[in-house]
């Protein structure tokens, strides 16, 4: 405690300004502490669920170095537990937008990537952590709670720990109510965003290495997509080699089911894993650029549905016919 003129005790300041917010908050750099900060979290899943949520740190009179987290387990007033595990942080950077991307944007600073402490694809630590908090500048973490399919229904609270040069500085109460029900691995609802596996290796590497690296790059973000209960569509963008001869099409698609064939198998996620078991919900027919005839063309498509057929799997099988029509003048 420190004294004051009057010889009254006061509170030393606190070297971080913290509150907490919803995962559907766009935190940025210079954005205002909330007039009435918000210091605890509220969480409600079924099991089998991710539930996120951001915690704010700001540095109030200099950078702030050595600054790190923590979480506890998860405890029910009757025994129940959850262990710390089951928690991933993510500390998150900022990209510099030059424009805005719609009329609800603008530019300058936006948080995006999210940096991990351990690289879930690839089970390495990453150097996101410990970090600095820069002076006067918002630091959000991105926390992300996994319910496993084993816990009880019931109320938990656990906390996370926010230390500075290993020194605890505070901790954030987290209150976890996990309902009876479990939401199913493979998503009820059927979806299929685009992937370019080709632009995407492109960015990582610099520039097109190899069919290897494509298929390891696209088979990351594949998985990724799948863990958030999304289907996607492109991949490698490589579709299956045929050929044709006395009026029979043969596909050849081993090359296409080692890539595609786990997502939709439910290997993909394997035992142990958030989601173990989950499967793609839908499929897209990969066009080669052209065909001599029509002909061709209905032998391929019938060679891909009675593929799917066979395996079981002509329910997510889809033809991607048209993107983005240009549009015509009206009268």
């Amino acid at each position: 405690m420190a004294a004051s003129l009057f010889g009254a005790a006061v509170d030393p300041p606190q070297p971080l300004t913290w509150w907490t917010t919803n995962p559907l908050v766009k935190v940025k750099p210079l954005d205002p502490v909330p007039a009435v900060p918000v210091k605890n979290v509220d969480l409600f899943a079924g099991r089998n669920e991710f539930e996120p949520f951001q915690i704010v740190l700001r540095a109030a009179s200099k950078d702030l170095t050595g600054v790190d987290i923590d979480f506890s387990d998860f405890r029910t007033a009757e025994g129940a537990g959850i262990s710390a595990k089951n928690v991933t942080v993510y500390r998150e950077e900022f990209v510099n937008l030059q424009r805005p991307s719609s009329i609800e944007g603008g530019e300058g600073l936006w948080p995006d990537p999210l940096i991990p402490r351990v690289d879930r694809y690839a089970n390495e630590a990453r150097n996101a952590f410990p970090f600095t908090v820069r002076r006067g500048q918002n630091q959000p973490l991105w926390v992300e709670v996994f319910v496993p399919v084993t816990a009880h229904p019931g109320k938990y609270t656990g906390s996370a720990r926010i230390s500075l040069g290993g020194m605890v500085q505070f901790s954030v109460p987290i209150h976890l109510t996990v309902w009876r029900f479990t939401l199913p691995s493979t998503a009820t609802l059927k979806s299929s965003f685009g992937l370019n596996g080709i632009n995407a290796l492109k960015q990582h590497r610099g520039r097109y290495t190899n069919d290897e690296d494509l298929h390891s790059i696209t088979g990351v973000y594949t998985k990724a997509a799948l863990l958030h209960r999304i289907s996607t569509n492109g991949g490698s963008m490589q579709p299956p080699k045929f050929s044709y001869s006395a009026g029979k099409m043969q596909v050849d698609w081993r090359e296409y089911d080692a890539e595609v064939g786990p997502f939709l198998n439910g290997v993909a996620i394997p035992e142990g894993e958030p989601l173990q078991g989950a499967r793609a919900t839908s499929a897209e027919i990969r066009m080669p650029k052209v065909f001599e005839t029509e002909e061709l063309e209905k032998l391929y498509w019938t060679e891909w549905s009675r593929h799917f057929q066979k395996k079981g799997l002509g329910d997510r099988l889809f033809l991607y016919l048209w993107d983005e029509p240009a549009s015509r003048p009206v009268g």
